[in-house]
């Protein structure tokens, strides 16, 4: 074989090397974005379980708790640019806890005859909502209607007197307020990347939680493969504390958290509409939990806390 010969040959395998890359599914992107339809309906299925350990004043308090809502989004417009308003109502809640004040369980798909005192709030959620609008990326740029969900609730639960009320009022907009919303929003959907991507490339994206347990989560997403239509997404987060988050007012005292930890987990996107049909995810994390101004506090108090919690959602139909 000559030495051009050799040199066609070796110039044709790479080019053909080149082509069959090109042209493989590994090599072909995607663009993973919210795509939503005006006049649709589309479900979400939220699973918390969470394993709480603490240590107060030398005294083991754990506890497990279980927290479940199924969403429905109805879209109600779309613009050009692909920006949805949807109208987000609380079909189902489960709430199940296991702790120093003994166990409580409520599934709203099954009600008891008596609802549990530390249910009746999470019971008042079903039917109500809120409006929100959301960007192709999961990002939630509007939220509306959550005061007055908020006041309807509080108003569903028997309390003694209108301070009483009052208080209930606070610390439910401190878990159910516009920014507390917007981060349990933000959480399950601001999790696309900015340009289509192929198998292998990865992306982040940076979350600020203030509300509840103020954190930063920084997330980085990779396309592992892709599947009868289905994106499947690995992802990695670093969870820290967030300098901007306010301490968590419970009556007259003042809950504050210094936590840190990781999370990994899988998702699984449907292409053509760029909801997530499947999520498991899995925390740990720890920390010390600080708490002042309870009645009967000379000084503030403060304890380590360790926690484990999966997360797991689905599209229900």
């Amino acid at each position: 074989m000559t030495r051009t010969m050799r040199h066609v040959l070796v110039g044709g395998i790479i080019v053909s090397s080149l082509l069959l890359a090109a042209g493989s599914p590994a090599a072909e992107k995607v663009r993973l974005a919210l795509q939503l339809k005006a006049g649709q309906t589309y479900k979400t299925r939220f699973i918390s379980d969470q394993k709480v350990k603490q240590k107060i004043q030398g005294q083991e308090v754990n506890m497990n708790q279980s927290i479940g809502f199924v969403y429905t989004f109805e879209v109600q417009r779309v613009d050009p640019s692909g920006n949805a308003d949807c109208r987000v109502r609380y079909q189902s809640v489960i709430f199940k806890q296991d702790g120093p004040q003994g166990k409580t369980e409520y599934d709203s798909d099954h009600p008891p005859t008596t609802v549990p005192a530390q249910a009746k709030s999470f019971a008042a959620l079903v039917g109500q909502g809120f409006s929100l609008r959301i960007t192709p990326t999961g990002r939630v740029t509007e939220v509306q209607g959550v005061d007055a969900m908020v006041d309807k609730i509080s108003q569903a639960v028997d309390l003694p007197n209108e301070a009483a009320r009052d208080m209930m009022r606070k610390q439910l907009k401190e878990q159910f307020g516009d920014a507390a919303v917007q981060s349990q929003m933000e959480q399950m959907l601001a999790i696309y990347p900015e340009k289509p991507v192929a198998i292998g490339d990865t992306w982040s994206r940076r979350l600020s939680i203030t509300a509840g347990f103020p954190m930063l989560l920084e997330n980085t997403y990779t396309l592992r493969g892709r599947k009868d239509g289905l994106a499947l997404v690995d992802v990695v987060t670093k969870l820290s504390r967030n300098p901007a988050g306010k301490p968590l007012k419970m009556g007259p005292a003042t809950l504050s958290f210094d936590l840190s930890g990781t999370q990994q987990g899988q998702l699984s996107i449907a292409e053509a509409s760029g909801w997530v049909e499947r999520s498991d995810l899995k925390q740990k994390f720890s920390g010390t939990l600080k708490m002042d101004g309870a009645p009967g506090m000379t000084e503030p108090l403060s304890w380590p806390i360790e926690a484990e919690v999966e997360i797991r959602m689905d599209s229900p139909k």
